[in-house]
């Protein structure tokens, strides 16, 4: 279904990262290489510098310093329509609260993300439904606001795979569900790098999240250090 990345090719490939918000370092070498295939888990105290990390990789905001690549390829900073065409192709993502469009239906909002990455509708749809299938979501109903929480993040998942990425990011994906809907989309999240040979990076508060990962890391100070302490120079 996904076109894999080789399981020995860096996906994601953070270099030497830094950022800064006003004039305090918010990021002060970053890095971080994920393999097609494998999954990491990041986790850090609220104001840590995981957003402005992960708006980095998407291209959102313009780093002072480092590099962000893809597949090889350098991500564009900025809202240009060749950054947001890159995005697209090339990272979904699964933000916590799902951003679903309440007024369109499943195959209609999973739809949408690949007609804005240039596929032709019929083809659309027909992914759009083979991947809602494939992630047990009934399509009878007209709204998303009729599927409850965890129905709606695999609804969220469908929606970021279409485009077939070689990259995932979940942003907290499971922050707004409880206990068994956390697992069952935690369930499904992590057996993707296996599937269908993305790389997984997961942003969490929640330890039991992050255990699920190939690799976790915690940033502090700026900087990715693993969970003994040591900061994060290899690939995972």
């Amino acid at each position: 279904m996904i076109a894999a990345v080789g399981l020995s090719s860096a996906a994601l490939d953070v270099e030497g990262l830094t950022a800064t918000l006003g004039r305090r370092p918010v990021l002060t070498g970053v890095d971080l290489q994920v393999a097609g295939g494998r999954s990491v888990a990041v986790m850090g105290d609220s104001g840590s510098g995981k957003s402005t990390l992960l708006n980095c990789i998407l291209g959102l905001v313009r780093p002072t310093g480092g590099s962000v690549s893809v597949c090889g390829q350098q991500v564009r900073s900025g809202l240009s329509s060749r950054a947001a065409r890159q995005r697209r192709r090339s990272v979904g993502v699964v933000f916590q609260s799902g951003h679903l469009l309440p007024e369109l239906d499943p195959v209609e909002n999973v739809a949408l993300a690949g007609l804005l990455a240039g596929l032709r509708p019929q083809d659309a749809a027909r992914r759009a439904r083979a991947l809602l299938d494939r992630l047990g979501i009934d399509c009878s109903s007209r709204s998303v606001l009729e599927y409850s929480g965890g129905e709606r993040q695999r609804i969220a998942v469908a929606r970021a795979l279409i485009n077939e990425p070689p990259l995932l990011i979940a942003d907290e994906p499971t922050g707004s569900l409880d206990p068994t809907n956390r697992d069952t989309v935690s369930d499904l999240l992590f057996t993707l790098p296996a599937t269908v040979g993305c790389a997984l990076v997961v942003v969490t508060h929640d330890p039991v999240v992050a255990s699920r990962a190939e690799s976790t890391y915690r940033l502090t100070d700026g900087r990715l250090v693993t969970e003994a302490g040591l900061t994060v120079s290899g690939r995972a």
